[in-house]
């Protein structure tokens, strides 16, 4: 059966309208679709927004910074302008003072050096001329003067600084060295007294003389030290310069303890800087000081404990500056002293132990610089030491080998610088050390040429004003040498027999 036309458009009704049910529910499915992604692209955006808060904020916060960066920044540069300029002010004045400072040192080290010229320059170029005697004491009596005007001078100025006191202590030096000078009237006598101007310690003389001026020097010290931890070192010397004087002044005790003083504080110096040679160095002199006053006190065991920590010292500064000819030397004075000592002691073996070293040490200085005329010196001397143990140990042979060669050497300096009192002196002791050992040999003939090459050295000396007072009682010993061989000779004749 054929739908009719109402039929027909029944089912196109219904078909319109399941169609747009079926629209319906996708354009609904769209539409939520829809609103879910505009929910989503709503947070986003809230979330965009947030963040761009966040960014502007943070923004502001580094701009602030920034311009609180360039005003600390502009800040800094104007501190850094104020502080340049001050250092740059500092500096010109820390200069000016350096430059005035060396001024006045070199003004005060020229004025000694003229005066020190007068009064031992000039001195001894005056030995030769006759007559001359009345000239030297007004010409020492006039230097004597003007350092007490200049010390009076520093007095009166009051100066608390390093160049004042630096100038103090080289004033010191030269009343003490006219004090300990034979041939300016003050020699020291065999207890340390004075002869002369400076009769006892406290005397209008020139160790009184020093003694003040060290004294000046050593206030000053102390009051830098207080504030200036490398000022320590100055107060040292200080301290080592009194007992200087002390000890020459014949005040031993007193002297023992300044140096005990000077050697404390350079302990402490050397133990905070154990490389430091300098500081190493200056406790090795403090040690030195104190075995000198024990030896002349006759306190042995002390003098060789003292020598044993300067010889440890010498050892460490040799190993640290191998190539120092200055250390190498302290080192031959450590062994030479240990040396001496042992030889007082008796303990001949010891002592020659001693020498041996001191020996080969010399003989490297020597070796190493031929035209330096202390390295010979201490060569020939070292050569005199084996001799004087080998003498003793009764060893007459290898004594007069040692001397023999000391001989050589001597000969060799008095030759090269006749000008040169010491070298003549050493001279005729080492003819008189060979002229001992001939004499023991009985080999009285050459005995008396010896002593006699001695005697001459001596005379001519004397004859030139170049030999101090206390040495010239040598001529008369040596003169009773040559009479005794002489003696020898004519006992040994066969008809005295």
């Amino acid at each position: 059966m054929t739908p009719s036309q109402s039929d027909r458009n029944v089912l196109f009704g219904i078909l319109a309208l399941i169609g747009l049910a079926a629209l319906s529910a996708v354009v609904s499915n769209l539409n939520q679709r829809l609103n879910s992604a505009n929910a989503t692209i709503t947070a986003r955006n809230d979330e965009l927004r947030q963040t761009n808060e966040q960014l502007i904020a943070a923004n502001t916060t580094i701009r602030d910074q920034n311009s609180a960066i360039t005003a600390k920044n502009e800040e800094l540069h104007s501190t850094n302008e104020q502080l340049a300029a001050a250092r740059t002010d500092a500096e010109l004045q820390r200069n000016e003072a350096e430059r005035n400072a060396a001024v006045a040192r070199e003004q005060s080290q020229l004025a000694l050096e003229s005066l020190e010229t007068v009064i031992f320059d000039i001195q001894r170029k005056l030995d030769n001329v006759p007559g001359a005697a009345d000239l030297q004491r007004a010409l020492l009596q006039t230097a004597i003067a003007r350092l007490q005007e200049v010390s009076d001078q520093f007095a009166l100025r009051g100066a608390i600084d390093r160049t004042t006191y630096v100038a103090l202590c080289d004033l010191g030096d030269i009343f003490l060295r006219i004090g300990t000078d034979g041939r300016t009237g003050f020699q020291p006598g065999p207890l340390g007294r004075q002869d002369g101007l400076d009769t006892h310690p406290d005397a209008d003389g020139p160790l009184a003389a020093a003694r003040k001026v060290y004294q000046q020097a050593f206030d000053i010290a102390q009051k830098l030290a207080a504030v200036d931890a490398q000022a320590q070192r100055d107060l040292s010397v200080s301290y080592e310069k009194l007992g200087d004087v002390s000890l020459q002044a014949g005040q031993v005790t007193e002297a023992l303890q300044q140096y005990q003083k000077a050697l404390e504080i350079r302990q402490k110096l050397a133990a905070a800087a154990p490389s430091d040679t300098q500081a190493q160095n200056d406790r090795s002199i403090a040690l030195e000081r104190l075995a000198d006053v024990s030896i002349q006190s006759g306190k042995l065991a002390e003098a060789r404990d003292y020598l044993d920590r300067k010889l440890a010292i010498d050892r460490l500064l040799v190993n640290l500056e191998p190539r120092n000819s200055r250390f190498q030397r302290d080192l031959s004075v450590s062994y030479n002293k240990l040396g001496d000592v042992s030889l007082q002691a008796g303990n001949v073996t010891e002592a020659l132990g001693h020498y041996q070293k001191m020996h080969e040490n010399n003989q490297d200085l020597a070796a190493a610089d031929p035209t330096d005329a202390q390295a010979q010196r201490d060569l020939s001397i070292s050569y005199a030491k084996l001799g004087d143990v080998s003498l003793q140990a009764g060893q007459v042979t290898e004594s007069l080998g040692y001397y023999q060669k000391g001989l050589e050497i001597s000969q060799k300096l008095a030759t090269t610088d006749p000008s040169d009192a010491q070298a003549q002196l050493d001279l005729y002791v080492s003819y008189r050390k060979v002229g001992h050992v001939q004499q023991k040999q009985k080999q009285y003939e050459q005995a008396i040429e010896s002593f006699g090459r001695g005697l001459s050295l001596l005379k001519v000396l004397k004859e030139q004003n170049r030999l101090v007072p206390a040495n010239e009682k040598w001529i008369g010993i040596v003169e009773r040498d040559i009479t005794r061989c002489r003696a020898l000779i004519e006992e040994s004749k066969p008809d005295k027999l």
